[in-house]
């Protein structure tokens, strides 16, 4: 679900969240921390377009995920598995 949260975890959370809010604060401390997260998604998409564009035209289709060590090598593994069915396939 949303970030391995069930939905038994979540429903107890949003009854906490109304005990000590209470329900007249709680719409407005929501829209706040919309308005907080959207104003970050907005900093990484404006960071990761300015990491673009100080690479150069090369690099346009990069994903920065494609830098997390992780996902380098995994993205490795799969081309040469694929590159290795391939040439079985051929022979």
């Amino acid at each position: 679900m949303f970030f391995d949260i069930g939905a038994l975890k979540l429903a107890a959370l949003v009854v906490l969240a109304v005990m000590i809010f209470g329900p007249d604060k709680l719409p407005k401390l929501v829209s706040e921390a919309t308005a907080v997260l959207r104003r970050l998604r907005q900093l990484a998409d404006s960071a990761k377009q300015e990491v673009r564009d100080g690479l150069g035209p090369e690099f346009q289709d990069l994903e920065l995920d494609d830098l997390n060590p992780r996902t380098f090598v995994r993205k490795q593994l799969a081309d040469l598995t694929e590159s290795s069915e391939q040439n079985q396939n051929i022979d």
